[in-house]
């Protein structure tokens, strides 16, 4: 009977030491699960942070984008009414040209109708001094007196009225010539003017164009710059992109790796226990 309740003591001794031993570790690894589980939740709760914090960045810098791009589209439009511009610029000053070309060739006739005109001049002069020398050698010497005194071919028109003797034909002729002389330095003179005119109006006009030209230039270079910078705006949204993309694979695989340590866990507490008996 001794040795009985000896040996019964013995079997509980060594049951309570069995049953600590198993239930010792379960404790120690639901402890160790939940701080997992912990550590885990709050580096998503940070990565779902920085997501919220990435999309805000890449709302802003797509709208960025969209403005430069309207700019762009604004800058192209433009220079697309300058290139007409120009090119109605072009058409004006080849226009002066031609009509440079026509003046220039009109005064270039005008020129050797004065050529004629002097030349008519020096034949009337050189006749009415053979007339007056015909004049004098029958003894009149009023022309030769009035050629004599006379400072200029005009001072012998100016006193040819005073001069009785000198014939009808000869006045006629002078005044023909006085006439003719006039009219074609006048024609040379308004010629020359209006040469004049269509130069300056040739300069203005390429002044307006270099202004465009260099207006064009600008507007290029600011196109240039305006889609360099979108594109470094497309590869910034790119990164972005890249950096969502990984912050949520982050999430899904912290989310996974969650729900299975809180199966262990819940595992773990259910072998604790089943109705009162090891499980």
């Amino acid at each position: 009977m001794r040795f009985g309740r000896k040996c019964k003591i013995s079997i509980c001794l060594i049951l309570s030491i069995m049953l600590f031993s198993a239930a010792v570790p379960v404790y120690a690894d639901a402890e160790l699960t939940n701080d997992s589980i912990k550590q885990k939740e709050s580096a998503i709760s940070d990565a779902k942070k920085q997501v919220d914090s990435l999309k805000s960045g890449l709302t802003d810098i797509t709208a960025v984008k969209k403005q430069l791009e309207a700019s762009r589209d604004d800058l192209n439009a433009y220079i697309t009414k300058l290139d007409s511009s120009l090119e109605a610029m072009q058409d004006k000053i080849d226009k002066y040209n031609e009509l440079i070309d026509e003046k220039e060739k009109d005064i270039e006739k005008n020129e050797k109708e004065l050529k004629k005109a002097e030349a008519t001049q020096q034949k009337q002069y050189d006749e009415m001094k053979k007339r007056i020398r015909f004049m004098y050698e029958r003894g009149n010497t009023t022309y030769i007196d009035v050629l004599a005194s006379s400072e200029s071919f005009g001072d012998i028109l100016n006193k040819a009225d005073y001069i009785e003797k000198l014939s009808a034909y000869d006045r006629n002729r002078l005044d023909e010539y006085a006439r003719q002389t006039k009219y074609v330095e006048a024609c040379r003179e308004e010629l020359k003017e209006e040469k004049k005119v269509l130069d300056e109006a040739k300069k203005d006009a390429e002044k307006e164009q270099g202004n465009m030209n260099d207006l064009l230039n600008e507007k290029q270079a600011q196109v240039g710059d305006v889609s360099a910078n979108i594109t470094n705006k497309e590869a910034a949204i790119k990164e972005y992109e890249a950096a969502i993309a990984s912050e949520n694979a982050e999430i899904s695989a912290l989310e996974k790796a969650v729900e299975e340590e809180k199966a262990k866990l819940a595992q773990a507490n259910a072998r604790q226990y089943n109705g009162g008996m090891i499980a």
